[in-house]
């Protein structure tokens, strides 16, 4: 019997290896500039295109698929959901639909699509000016803005008061959003929630703390995350009925959540896996890997629910956030590599990079991944061996 085939829009190479390890034959989609020799190494075909354009991207798969049918089709990547979507509602394999996608990506049609509904219901408008957001807020503060279709925890604003409206709006008209979304801020503690859906039933995989720095940006996350078995209940059924809502019912997903005294509040949602390597926190705490997973249920290998015997109780990763500079010189990494339940130090920067501002995800300079006995150890690990990567730093 043929390995089951299975077509991959865009990404990283690693989710090309992960279905291979599954026992698949991998058709990649991929813009010609982002194709690396890794890539080819780990796909048995590629169709090298501007995946976002389907009037050329569709036929040739059609093609392929006419000729070798696929059995799935997924993209881990921002930028190639929706066409990964469309792919399937023109193959008629599972998944999202483009529709359902296209709804997770567009944070302000979620909020209308949720509104009303009895759980999921959560205040939030569609602005461009000042006028606007103060007459959403109408005297009731704080309240967030953010792209309408952003990630990357890019480009939010907190704003406390009526005086700092007119900052924030300039700020989000300086970032290039003419058009974003205003909420109500939600208070509490934040969660990110990796869930696999087959067939219709959701199975949570882990919650995720995260641990949010200036400007809203990710610093780190633990798996497990640290919340009473009570508020992770409430965390798993409203994760589980947002999904219901919104249709998904096959594949991975994201799902971020903060915990108010109230209840939780979907923030928002992504029918892929988490970044900042969720996944592999994930892997290493749960013993279910989210991705390799999902290419085995394709593949039928995989029994439901998914179990797995995890490397260590809990998993956390710490970014590295250095005041901006010129990098001269990064000293410790062989030091923090030797520290006790070190599992991985990265540095994305090298001598004689510039290093900027923390405003996004992207800002960062590298991250620290640790195990422990419980997510406290693992946290404080990480946190201890990121400490010891320092940087010299000449001004910019």
């Amino acid at each position: 019997m043929n390995p089951p085939r299975v077509l991959v829009v865009g990404g990283k190479a690693k989710n090309l290896e992960a279905a291979r390890r599954a026992g698949c034959d991998v058709v990649h989609v991929q813009h010609v500039a982002a194709f690396t020799p890794r890539h080819a190494q780990a796909c048995d075909q590629a169709l090298l295109v501007d995946y976002t354009d389907l009037r050329v991207t569709l036929p040739l798969v059609e093609t392929l698929h006419r000729l070798a049918p696929l059995a799935y089709a997924v993209s881990f990547t921002e930028a190639g959901l929706v066409p990964a979507g469309a792919l399937r509602d023109a193959l008629g394999l599972p998944g999202p639909s483009a529709a359902v996608s296209g709804l997770l990506r567009d944070k302000a049609a979620m909020r209308r699509a949720l509104t009303g509904h009895p759980v999921l219901d959560h205040p939030a408008a569609v602005a461009t000016t000042d006028a606007d957001v103060l007459g959403f807020a109408r005297g009731r503060f704080p309240v967030v803005l953010k792209p309408i279709d952003g990630a990357g925890s890019r480009s939010i604003q907190r704003v406390e008061r009526a005086g700092q409206v007119g900052p924030a709006v300039a700020a989000m008209h300086a970032a290039g959003y003419p058009t974003f979304l205003a909420e109500r801020f939600a208070a509490g503690p934040e969660y990110s929630v990796e869930a696999m859906s087959h067939r219709g039933e959701h199975q949570i995989l882990a919650i995720t703390e995260k641990f949010v720095g200036p400007g809203h940006v990710e610093v780190g996350h633990v798996v497990p995350g640290r919340l009473s078995e009570a508020a992770a209940t409430a965390v798993r059924e409203v994760v589980a009925c947002f999904l219901d809502a919104v249709g998904v019912g096959d594949g991975l997903s994201h799902t971020e959540v903060i915990v108010t005294p109230v209840g939780p509040v979907v923030v928002e949602s992504h029918d892929r896996v988490g970044g900042d390597r969720i996944s592999e926190l994930v892997s290493l705490a749960t013993g279910v890997h989210p991705v390799e997973s999902l290419f085995r249920l394709a593949a039928g290998t995989a029994a439901w629910p998914l179990r797995g015997e995890p490397v260590a109780p809990a998993c956390a990763i710490w970014f590295l956030t250095p005041e901006p500079g010129l990098v001269e010189r990064v000293d410790g990494v062989d030091e923090a590599r030797a520290l006790a339940g070190v599992v991985e130090v990265s540095v994305s920067v090298a001598a004689g990079d510039p290093i900027a501002p923390v405003t996004c995800s992207a800002d960062r300079s590298g991250w620290v991944v640790a195990t422990g006995i419980d997510a406290a150890e693992a946290v404080e690990r990480a946190r201890r061996a990121a400490a010891r990567v320092t940087f010299r730093l000449s001004a910019a």
